[in-house]
């Protein structure tokens, strides 16, 4: 009976996990350059049973121990294209990322173009994400606009080359894409790090960069909203497979002989 309780439990955390990660994503349905994920299950350890009567035959008899998440896979499609008149936001068009330097000084990756400028105590300005994070150049270098140049001014061309006006470019940003993008870590902020899994970034041509234009989120709301309503009734069929174990346990201990 205790068995009962234990599969009872693991799909309760099984679909509250479910639950949290359909939440993030309804949260950032509106968040730039967000990639939307899901969780997937897989079926926790059988225990193979044997027969009361020989000889032991290759009947399939097995008990489940119920399902546990995993993996986390998002959806790295292209997200829906949103018009702006800021000449810092950017949209990649295609594969990619943008190269921006984390709070602990490495390198993450990011498909959110929402940028801005932000001003040091000489007042150069350099481009940085919304969080305040550097973007980088080709070379690994934070990009600076020309002293006394306007933003207003900027122009960023498709192959990432940026320049004020028709004066030479002064930077490019450089697109990177990785051999098994899925295995990238989170990093907060709609960025991801490098792992041993997704491989190391390597520079793409086959992307352009456009820009006054934005990548929506890649979250389908009314997709969410069934999801969440599919995950509160397995979430209340584990509920209710506990209850009944645990009053099948107490008429259990409240036999007599």
């Amino acid at each position: 009976m205790n068995q009962a309780i234990y599969t009872g439990n693991t799909g309760l955390l099984s679909q509250q996990r479910r639950i949290e990660i359909i939440a993030n994503n309804v949260a950032n349905v509106n968040t730039y350059g967000y990639k939307a994920s899901r969780l997937d299950f897989k079926d926790a350890l059988y225990a193979t049973l044997l027969r009361p009567i020989q000889p032991q035959d290759d009947l399939n008899l097995r008990r489940g121990h119920g399902g546990i998440p995993s993996e986390t896979p998002r959806q790295f499609t292209q997200g829906a294209t949103f018009i702006t008149t800021q000449p810092t936001d950017l949209l990649i068009s295609g594969e990619g990322y943008l190269t921006v330097e984390s709070n602990t000084g490495e390198p993450v990756f990011t498909r959110n173009g929402a940028l801005a400028v932000s001003a040091d105590a000489e007042g150069r300005l350099s481009l940085v994400t919304q969080g305040g994070q550097f973007v980088l150049d080709e070379n690994g270098q934070h990009i600076q606009f020309p002293e006394g140049s306007s933003v207003e001014n900027l122009v960023v061309n498709t192959d990432g080359s940026m320049q004020i006006g028709l004066e030479a470019p002064f930077a490019k940003l450089t697109l990177v894409n990785f051999a098994n993008p899925n295995a990238l870590s989170a990093a907060g902020n709609t960025a991801f790090a490098e792992t041993e899994a997704s491989g190391a970034p390597t520079p793409i041509e086959t992307s352009t960069i456009r820009q006054f234009a934005l990548e929506g989120s890649t979250v389908d709301l009314g997709l969410e909203m069934t999801r969440m309503i599919r995950t509160q009734r397995a979430l209340q069929l584990a509920a209710r497979a506990v209850t009944a174990a645990d009053n099948m346990e107490m008429q259990a201990n409240t036999l007599r002989n």
